[in-house]
């Protein structure tokens, strides 16, 4: 399913999200499925070979409506890092640290050969996680040296900034409309991150909310200076004030989400 209402643009997590969606049961065949119908919509070449790593990367893209970020999509290695060059995010070699979502080219005989997206990068021990296509015949996460002399190099989109988190956000989360988990693959973090948030600064604002709440109710000195009366609240809440109120009054047991 493509996200709707974004055009040529995306968060990080809207396509690492994507990515990750993609494994499983059948995975080449759904993305060589959707490569194939995009590239006849637009009068593009289908892809042919075996090998589709370039393919999957292309269409996570493909499904956020964000080709535009990576130039074109690509059938392989090669065509990503010239599409990369004319954009001017094509970043060469194995010296830099990578982002999440750096599209990591790999090399043989000195040449284009692999493609894959930056997981997640843990720099103290040296290594990233890659989400590759065509590995093990499915989507799935591998572990490579972030100085790898076989990295070619990192096409770096231009990704957009992730949605503010707004108090109506927080409000469904209570209400249970974005269901559960805090975690890439369950349900609230993927709808929140397909939806352009960040679903860790989501969480966090959730807990505050918890956590002012409960120090209100429990009249903490420090907090009783800030929130002491109702018209303080209001005034130090600002838009915050509704759904902190409501939090307070769940507490109280006088209301319910």
């Amino acid at each position: 399913m493509e996200i709707k209402g974004v055009k040529n643009m995306a968060t990080v997590l809207q396509i690492l999200t994507t990515m990750h969606s993609f494994r499983g049961l059948n995975a080449k065949q759904k993305v060589r499925e959707t490569y194939n119908n995009y590239a006849k919509e637009h009068n593009k070449s289908k892809t042919s070979d075996d090998a589709w790593c370039s393919e999957t990367v292309s269409v996570a893209f493909i499904k956020c409506n964000a080709v535009k970020l990576i130039g074109d999509i690509a059938k392989d290695s090669s065509t990503h890092v010239k599409h990369f060059k004319q954009l001017g995010i094509w970043k060469s070699g194995h010296d830099r640290i990578p982002n999440p979502g750096d599209i990591l080219i790999r090399s043989k005989n000195g040449k284009p050969n692999h493609t894959e997206m930056v997981f997640s990068v843990d720099e103290k021990r040296g290594i990233l996680t890659a989400i590759s296509g065509n590995y093990l015949g499915n989507v799935g996460l591998r572990t490579r040296k972030i100085h790898d002399p076989k990295t070619y190099g990192y096409g770096c989109p231009k990704y957009s900034n992730y949605k503010i988190v707004t108090p109506d956000i927080i409000e469904k989360i209570f209400l249970g409309k974005y269901g559960k988990g805090a975690t890439i693959g369950t349900q609230r973090f993927n709808q929140l991150a397909l939806d352009g948030y960040d679903p860790n600064e989501v969480q966090k604002k959730v807990n505050w909310v918890i956590n002012i709440a409960q120090d209100i109710k429990d009249g903490k000195p420090n907090i009783v200076k800030i929130y002491g009366n109702d018209e303080q609240r209001k005034q130090a809440l600002g838009k915050w004030y509704d759904v902190v109120q409501k939090q307070i009054n769940v507490l109280y047991n006088i209301d319910m989400w």
